[in-house]
């Protein structure tokens, strides 16, 4: 089962992050950015996984709003998916190479860069050798 509420629909740079790793799951859950902030989720897999369950055995929080639906349907038919993920590709990169640039520039709060595609994380720190965790740093907004 691959878990893509979260990383779903062009977040790393593919259509969904397991395509980084060619995982093939046979049941993939989804929501979130799939619907623009709609309330709409999904429940995809195999025939044999999705025929399994009784009438009505089988859904999600948000499944069945027609009217969420429709944005996401007319998305996954339009060239602009290819756009989205290109986008997102050069995105990715560009935020990498500015959080690695800051860390290098000594900015002492970048530790470390993870993550694939725009879906990043910069770990911040009190001390770059140490690596001691920056928790109690106010916010800078």
């Amino acid at each position: 089962m691959a878990d893509e509420i979260q990383s779903g629909v062009g977040r790393t740079g593919k259509m969904f992050a397991m395509e980084h790793w060619g995982v093939e799951p046979d049941l993939l859950l989804t929501a979130k950015s799939m619907a623009a902030g709609m309330p709409l989720s999904a429940v995809v897999g195999r025939a044999e996984m999705m025929n399994a369950p009784q009438v009505g055995g089988l859904g999600g929080t948000y499944g069945g709003n027609r009217f969420a639906a429709a944005p996401p349907w007319q998305f996954s038919k339009s060239s602009k998916k290819k756009k989205l993920l290109e986008k997102a590709q050069v995105l990715g990169k560009k935020l990498r190479q500015r959080f690695r640039s800051n860390a290098e520039a000594g900015w002492r709060s970048s530790a470390n860069v993870r993550g694939i595609g725009p879906m990043l994380a910069l770990e911040l720190v009190k001390d770059r050798v140490t690596k001691e965790p920056a928790a109690d740093w106010p916010k800078p907004w």
